[in-house]
Formats: C-alpha cells, sequence, structure tokens
C-alpha cells in the first residue's frame, strides 16, 4: 500500500518504485545498515502482508498544508531549535545511531548481546517488522522533512527520504515495550528512555512533534499486532527465561 522514507535510523533510501513485497521489506531493513539500524538476522516474520496493510490502513495522515496542526508542529519545531543545549545536541546525535545498546542505561551494563542471544535475536526480528511498515507508511504520506520544507529549521544532520511518521519513535517505543515484558522492573525506565530517543528527533530538526505522536501510537498498533501472535509469545517467553536465568546467577 505505501512506502517510507526514513533518515539516519529507520529513515533509508527511496524505495517508493519497488514493489511491495516481503522480501523487499528485508531488503529494505538491510538497507538501513548505513543509517544506524542493523541488519536483521534472518527471523520468521510474524505478522502477515495483510497484518501489515491493516496497520498501514489504520494509521491517520499528517497534518494538513496550511492546518492549524501544521502551524504548531513548526512553532514547536522552531522552540526545539533555539532551546538546543550542548547535551541535547549531543543526545540527539547519540540517538540518531539506533541500536540496542541505547537500552542498557535502562536495563544495565551487562545489556549485550552475547549475555542475552535470546532477547537480541527477537528484537532483530522485531525491527524487521517495523521496517517494512514504517517504510510502507513514509513513502505514502511523503511528508517532507522540517528543515526540507522550512529553510529556517537548521537540521543537526541530514535524514533521507519522508518524516511521518518517525522511524525511531515506532521502533523505540515498540522495543522498550517488548523489553519492558522481559524486564519488568525496568519498564517504566525503558519508556522513559523510548521517549527520549523519540524527542531528540526534534530536537535534531529532522522531525516535527506530530511524527512523533504518530510514531507512538503506531508503535502500539505494531505491538498489539504482535503480541497476539502465539509464535511471537513463544519467543518472548525464552527472552524471558533467558533474563530470569541471568538474574539468578
Amino acid at each position: 500500500m505505501m512506502t517510507t522514507g526514513l533518515p539516519s535510523g529507520i529513515e533509508s533510501g527511496n524505495m517508493s518504485g519497488m514493489k511491495r513485497t516481503r522480501f523487499g521489506g528485508l531488503l529494505l531493513v538491510a538497507g538501513l545498515i548505513g543509517a544506524g539500524w542493523l541488519l536483521a538476522k534472518d527471523q520468521p516474520q510474524w505478522l502477515s502482508a495483510q497484518d501489515e496493510q491493516a496497520l498501514e490502513a489504520a494509521e491517520p495522515p499528517p497534518p494538513a498544508a496550511g492546518s492549524q496542526a501544521e502551524a504548531d508542529d513548526l512553532k514547536a519545531e522552531l522552540a526545539a531549535q533555539k532551546n538546543r543545549t550542548p547535551e541535547l545536541i549531543a543526545e540527539a546525535k547519540t540517538d540518531d545511531k539506533f541500536s540496542l545498546d541505547l537500552f542498557a542505561s535502562a536495563i544495565g551494563p551487562d545489556f549485550i548481546e552475547k549475555n542475552y542471544p535470546a532477547t537480541f535475536d527477537l528484537l532483530e526480528g522485531v525491527k524487521g517488522e517495523v521496517g517494512v511498515i514504517v517504510h510502507d507508511s513514509k513513502a505514502h504520506w511523503k511528508r517532507l522533512r522540517p528543515y526540507q520544507a522550512h529553510p529556517e529549521i537548521k537540521a543537526l544532520f541530514p535524514a533521507r527520504d519522508f518524516s511521518y511518521p518517525s522511524g525511531h519513535s515506532t521502533l523505540s517505543y515498540v522495543e522498550a515495550t517488548v523489553l519492558g515484558e522481559i524486564f519488568p522492573d525496568k519498564a517504566a525506565a525503558l519508556q522513559e528512555r523510548a521517549g527520549q530517543i523519540a524527542e531528540s528527533r526534534v530536537v535534531a530538526g529532522v522531525h516535527y512533534p506530530s511524527d512523533i505522536d504518530e510514531g507512538k501510537v503506531l508503535a502500539k498498533a505494531i505491538t498489539d499486532a504482535l503480541q497476539a501472535k502465539p509464535d511471537f509469545q513463544a519467543a518472548v517467553a525464552a527472552a524471558k527465561a533467558e533474563a530470569q536465568g541471568k538474574a539468578k546467577k
């Protein structure tokens, strides 16, 4: 149905002319390597093409050109640019290079792939699912990035393709929610970290607040769809058992 535009994150190369296939969606994920999203490992894909299309079809449009909502987006973006601090700039640049390492501060320094292979495999599969849906959505709506539409917005770094919804926001909230099931005592900290990653995109000038908001809504819909799949539930259970085993040592 749709396509995307992802930046250095889940925002990748322009593939709007490519026929939409599940294999094409995996090619998109591979294309995200240079953008900061690591190549997803060969994982079963839990959502069907019909599931993906239903999620995309339910998505509302971005603010209309000339609307008050669009004006509010620009106002908020300009305020974020004005209020940039060295710390916020550094955080935005760190968060641009999306990886599971960004959640280590919420879980603990031992949260590395060697220690949690089942968890990392699960989240790589999740990344592939999110990549297909976000790619389609972005290219369908074709919303320009803030700095592309408004010269007064100075981006901290370039971002390719389209703006709505935010891929970083979508992926960070999906992965934070899944990780919260695996590490329930860290669930609140994980959601807070996801919010920080998402807001960094506004600070950077590569997303509007409405892009971030829709990413969070889409993340909830994707997570709900995944949790309805028995195979996904089994993968989460294996990751939980792995975490519980580590906690007992």
